[in-house]
C-alpha cells in the first residue's frame, strides 16, 4: 500500500515536472522545406523608378534575408532555389512589395536588378458602400460593400485607400519577362507577360493591409489592339511564391476587364508549352559575357528575358515547336546581337560568339586594393552611366575583377569599388580616364582625407576629394603635377601645374587648364613659387602644395583678383 502511495506521488510529481518543462519551451512548427533543387550565387541591385539606390531594402528567397547597402547591393552565397525559376521578395518602407524572377545555374552567379514602385494612396472608400475606384483614365476597379478582410480572416468594417501600381513604364520593362506559371490545367508553362496592373489596398485607421473576400472586376484602359485573343489573366500566389492562372480576360476596345479576388499583383499574357535552351555566350571569342541581357524573340516580341551567368553560361526557356531568334540585349533592352534556334533538336545546347555588338560594348578590368597594396578580398563593383543604368561586378578574393557593360549611348561610365569587409568605397572613376585592360581601384582608411581650398575677395570655397599624378623624367627638370579635385566622391575640376626649366633664367612654374567653381573662375598666373611637401599617411602617398600668390579671373566680368589661399592635399595616384 505505502509502495503503490508512493509510486503514485512520483508519477504526480513527475506530471507536474513534464508539464513545467513543455510550458517553459516555445515549440516553432517549421514551414515545409522549400522545393531546392540547385545550388547557386545570387547578386544584385535595388534601385527606385528613378534610377536611385534603395537602402536597407529587404530581400529574401525563402527563409533566407538580407538587407542592401548605401549603393542598393545585396547578396546571396551558397543558396538554394528552384531548379527552373524562383522569386525574390524585395521590400522597403514607403514602396510598393515586388517579387522578382532569378534563374540560376549550380554553383554560377547570377545578377538582377530589381526597381521598386513608391506606393501613392489617391483614394478613399467607406467598406459599408460599393465604390469605384479610377486612376488617371488608367484604372477602373468595381469593389462592392464589405468585401475586405484582415489577415486574419475577419471582415474589415472602416475607411480604406487605394494605391495604384505600375504607374510608370520603365518599371514595367524591367520586369517584363517570360515567367513559369500553372495554367488552368495546373501544367506548367512560360508565361509571356504583356501587361503587369495591380492595386493595394490598406486601412486608413490603422495602416494594415487588406485583402479581398469577393471577387471584384478590374477594367485597365490600354490599346487592345496588339493583344492576342488568346490572353489570359495570372496571379502573383505569394504564399507559394508562384504564378497561377486567374481567369479570362475580356477585351473591348482601348480596354481589357478581368474578374479576381487578387488584384495585387495581375499579369495579362499568353502561355506556351517550352523548353530549356542553354548554352555559353562569348564575347571577342575569349570573354563571357557576364551578366548580359539575352532573350528570345517570336514574332518579333521577347518571350523570356533573363541576364547571361557570370561564367557566361545561359539558361533561356524558348517556345517549343516554334521557330524563333535568340537576342542579345543593351542596358535599354534595345536589340545588339541575333542568333536563331533550332527548337526540334533537344536537348537545345548553343553557344553563341558575338563579334561585332551594334550598340556600345564597355569592357573593364583590373584589380581592388587597399593602399599599403594588398588586395580587396571580398567586394564589387559598381558600374553605371549617367541615365543611372546600373550593374555590379564581383571582386574575386585576389583582388582580380572583369566587366562587360553594353550600354545604349555613349556616355561615360562611372566605376567605383566597394570593400565589404571595411564598409569603404573607392573613389569614382570614369571610362575616359582609366585603362580598360588593367584599371586599379584603392580604397584607403578613413583616417586619410584630401582637400582643394580656394580663398579670395571674401570668397572661400573647398572641395572634399583631391588626387594628383607627378609626371617626370629622371633625364629632365621638368614636372607636372595633375590636381583633380571634386565633391561627393565626383572629380569635376582639373588644374595643372607644371615646373619648366629656361636654360638662361632657370627653373619657372606655370598653370594650365586650371578653374574651380565649375568654370567660374580660372587661375592665370603664379606670383610666388608653389611650397610643395611630399609625406606617407597610413600607407597611403600624399602630396601637400600651398601657391601662395596666384592672379585669379573671373571668367564672365573678366575682373582679376590676387588671391589668399590656394591649397592642395591630395591623394597620389
Amino acid at each position: 500500500m505505502n509502495k503503490n502511495i508512493l509510486l503514485m506521488g512520483l508519477l504526480i510529481l513527475l506530471g507536474i515536472s513534464c508539464r513545467k518543462t513543455y510550458e517553459d519551451i516555445s515549440i516553432i512548427n517549421n514551414p515545409d522545406p522549400p522545393k531546392v533543387e540547385i545550388e547557386t550565387n545570387i547578386i544584385g541591385l535595388v534601385q527606385d523608378q528613378y534610377g536611385q539606390a534603395v537602402l536597407n531594402a529587404k530581400v529574401s528567397i525563402g527563409n533566407t534575408i538580407t538587407l542592401t547597402d548605401k549603393n542598393g547591393y545585396f547578396r546571396f552565397q551558397k543558396v538554394y532555389i528552384s531548379k527552373d525559376q524562383d522569386f525574390l521578395k524585395i521590400e522597403s518602407p514607403n514602396y510598393f512589395v515586388s517579387y522578382q524572377s532569378i534563374e540560376g545555374l549550380p554553383g554560377d552567379l547570377s545578377f538582377t536588378r530589381c526597381i521598386l514602385e513608391e506606393r501613392i494612396f489617391t483614394n478613399k472608400f467607406s467598406s459599408d458602400a460599393d465604390a469605384i475606384y479610377t486612376y488617371n483614365h488608367l484604372y477602373e476597379v468595381y469593389i462592392p460593400a464589405d468585401a475586405l478582410m484582415k489577415s486574419d480572416g475577419s471582415l474589415f468594417h472602416g475607411t480604406y485607400k487605394v494605391a495604384p501600381k505600375y504607374k510608370d513604364s520603365s518599371i514595367t520593362r524591367e520586369l517584363q519577362s517570360g515567367v513559369i506559371t500553372l495554367d488552368e490545367k495546373n501544367s506548367k508553362k512560360l508565361l509571356h507577360i504583356q501587361h503587369h496592373l495591380g492595386i493595394e489596398v490598406r486601412s486608413i485607421e490603422t495602416g494594415e493591409p487588406l485583402y479581398f473576400s469577393k471577387s471584384i472586376q478590374v477594367k485597365y484602359n490600354i490599346n487592345t489592339s496588339h493583344l492576342s485573343p488568346l490572353v489570359q489573366s495570372y496571379s502573383f500566389n505569394t504564399k507559394e511564391s508562384k504564378w497561377k492562372y486567374n481567369g479570362q480576360v475580356t477585351l473591348e476596345p482601348n480596354q481589357l476587364s478581368i474578374i479576381t479576388n487578387n488584384p495585387e499583383q495581375i499579369a495579362i499574357g499568353v502561355s506556351y508549352s517550352y523548353t530549356t535552351c542553354e548554352g555559353m555566350a562569348i564575347f571577342n571569342k575569349n570573354n563571357g559575357m557576364s551578366f548580359s541581357r539575352i532573350a528570345n524573340s517570336l514574332n518579333g516580341q521577347s518571350i523570356h528575358n533573363t541576364r547571361i551567368q557570370y561564367s557566361g553560361k545561359f539558361k533561356l526557356f524558348v517556345v517549343q515547336d516554334k521557330y524563333q531568334e535568340m537576342i542579345f540585349q543593351d542596358e535599354c533592352q534595345g536589340v545588339n546581337s541575333v542568333f536563331s534556334v533550332n527548337v526540334n533538336q533537344l536537348p537545345i545546347v548553343k553557344d553563341l560568339i558575338v563579334d561585332n555588338p551594334l550598340n556600345f560594348a564597355i569592357e573593364l578590368s583590373g584589380k581592388a586594393i587597399y593602399c599599403d597594396g594588398s588586395p580587396i578580398t571580398e567586394g564589387y563593383i559598381l558600374a553605371k552611366n549617367k541615365a543611372n543604368q546600373s550593374i555590379v561586378f564581383p571582386i574575386t578574393s585576389q583582388g582580380i575583377f572583369n566587366s562587360l557593360f553594353f550600354s545604349c549611348n555613349k556616355l561615360d561610365m562611372l566605376y567605383t569599388a566597394t570593400d565589404l569587409v571595411n564598409d569603404r568605397t573607392s573613389e569614382i572613376i570614369t571610362t575616359s580616364s582609366v585603362n580598360n585592360s588593367n584599371s586599379t581601384f584603392r580604397i584607403c582608411e578613413n583616417k586619410v582625407s584630401s582637400i582643394a581650398r580656394f580663398s579670395f575677395n571674401h570668397i572661400d570655397t573647398s572641395y572634399s576629394i583631391c588626387r594628383v599624378r607627378k609626371i617626370s623624367n629622371p633625364n629632365s627638370p621638368n614636372v607636372i603635377f595633375i590636381f583633380e579635385y571634386g565633391s561627393n566622391g565626383i572629380f569635376t575640376e582639373k588644374l595643372i601645374l607644371e615646373r619648366l626649366n629656361n636654360p638662361t633664367t632657370g627653373n619657372y612654374w606655370r598653370l594650365t587648364s586650371s578653374s574651380f567653381i565649375s568654370a567660374t573662375y580660372q587661375l592665370k598666373e603664379i606670383i610666388d613659387d608653389p611650397e610643395i611637401f611630399f609625406f606617407e599617411l597610413g600607407g597611403v602617398q600624399m602630396l601637400e602644395c600651398n601657391l601662395p600668390k596666384v592672379i585669379i579671373e573671373d571668367q564672365s566680368s573678366m575682373k582679376k583678383y590676387t588671391t589668399d589661399l590656394v591649397f592642395f592635399r591630395a591623394i597620389i595616384q
